[in-house]
């Protein structure tokens, strides 16, 4: 199958799955963005939730 890293990495943790790279710089185009509107104050869970996201992308 082909799926973004994201998508299978805690397959690949558990070693469920294995992962081969595709050399295409096509492919490796892809960004994920976590965006809110500029001046906006979130509600505290939805900036804690931000957050958690954050930290775990910058895991992987």
């Amino acid at each position: 199958m082909l799926s973004g890293h994201v998508s299978v990495a805690w397959r690949l943790a558990e070693e469920e799955l294995a992962a081969v790279p595709i050399a295409n710089a096509e492919l490796q185009s892809r960004t994920l963005q976590i965006q809110v509107m500029q001046g906006r104050l979130l509600p505290a869970e939805a900036e804690a939730f931000a957050a958690l996201l954050a930290r775990r992308l910058d895991e992987l």
